[in-house]
């Protein structure tokens, strides 16, 4: 139940829970990571869902 509760927050916020589609590319292929890389979506989107999902975790540790 808490799983499903934090993916569909999540999704709320990002509109997925896949990485592939909130990133815009598949790093699980060698062009997506090249992708990945070339944009430096690493250091630039990836803190921010790491964020988003912290404060999600926040708000349900307060429920």
């Amino acid at each position: 139940m808490l799983v499903k509760g934090f993916a569909g927050k999540f999704e709320a916020r990002r509109g997925s829970i896949i990485c592939k589609d909130i990133l815009g590319c598949d790093i699980s292929t060698p062009q997506g990571l090249r992708t990945a890389r070339e944009e430096v979506l690493f250091s630039k989107v990836c803190p921010e869902f790491v964020r988003d999902a912290a404060e999600i975790l926040e708000e349900m540790l307060k429920d």
